[in-house]
């Protein structure tokens, strides 16, 4: 058990030493104006579905939430025509980079939360796995030396 053990852990390690020198870099309003112009046109598409209205009413339920989506679809077009001509003029556009082990520690803390979640459905016990967790991995994050050695590859 304790061989296993120190062979998941040299593999985590290696992967970690892997991540640790991955980077993603990306344009953060040009992919932002595209995610909300897609959430525009979905919410414009259900609207009819969820706000029901009658046709008797002047200023019906609709008028006011299709202004506002309609403004967030020309902000968005706005948003990306504007990084798509800097683009194409050679300009600096506002990148993000994300360093994929911090990712990586991000994905485990929420997977981990999830099966504890998952867990505790039975006993109704969320509440309390939730606490431990949270408290285990942000004390972890403070201080690595107070976390398991299996577990140091997170912080």
């Amino acid at each position: 058990m304790k061989n296993l053990i120190e062979r998941i852990e040299a593999r985590l390690d290696d992967w970690g030493a892997k991540l640790e020198k991955k980077n993603i870099e990306y344009p953060v309003d040009l992919i932002c104006g595209i995610l909300f112009l897609v959430i525009g046109i979905v919410l414009l598409l259900i609207m009819p579905q969820q706000v029901q209205i009658s046709e008797k009413d002047v200023v019906n339920g609709r008028a006011f939430p299709t202004m506002l989506i309609w403004l967030m679809l020309a902000m968005s077009a706005l948003l990306v025509g504007r990084e798509a001509y800097n683009m194409v003029m050679h300009r600096p556009t506002k990148t993000k980079t994300l360093n994929l082990l911090v990712e990586t520690k991000a994905l485990v803390i929420v997977w981990w939360s999830l099966i504890c979640w998952q867990r505790s459905r039975i006993c109704l016990l969320w509440a309390l796995y939730s606490a431990h967790w949270h408290f285990w991995s942000f004390s972890a994050a403070r201080n690595p030396f107070t976390m398991p050695s299996q577990f140091q590859w997170l912080c």
